[in-house]
């Protein structure tokens, strides 16, 4: 005669003890206690486990700032690109003279591509003192 597990034995008592007619028999995830080799075991993982969260923690962090690092440079694209847009202009290196106006005591800025005046300013006192030296 085969000998019976003690999970076949328990399962015939429990058909006698309730008095059940039939049985259906499936598996059910439930808490088991651990023995003292598992709860090391676990122990050891959680451990491992809070490494990595806090490496992938730090990882994410230096993603991050690239991102938005990165997020900022087209950012500062946008803005610069939507001046020039609105106002139908950029600026570039023009090639440009001063003139020295002796009479009036000022220096203006004309631009050599259009000889339109850029702007107009009182000398300074070193330029007063060689414009006197060139009279």
């Amino acid at each position: 005669m085969k000998k019976k597990t003690q999970a076949q034995t328990n399962f015939e008592e429990l058909l006698s003890e309730y008095g059940a007619d039939r049985a259906k028999p499936h598996t059910l995830s439930l808490p088991v206690p651990l023995t003292p080799e598992e709860f090391k075991d676990r122990a050891q993982r959680l451990a491992a486990a809070n490494v990595d969260a806090r490496d992938v923690e730090a990882r994410k962090k230096q993603v991050m700032e690239a991102f938005k690092e990165e997020a900022g440079g087209v950012q500062a694209r946008i803005r610069s690109l939507g001046q020039i847009v609105e106002d139908s202009a950029e600026k570039r290196a023009v090639d440009c003279v001063d003139l020295s106006l002796g009479r009036t005591k000022e220096i203006i800025t004309v631009r050599l591509d259009t000889g339109e005046l850029v702007c107009r300013r009182a000398m300074q006192a070193f330029e007063l003192q060689e414009e006197m030296q060139l009279s």
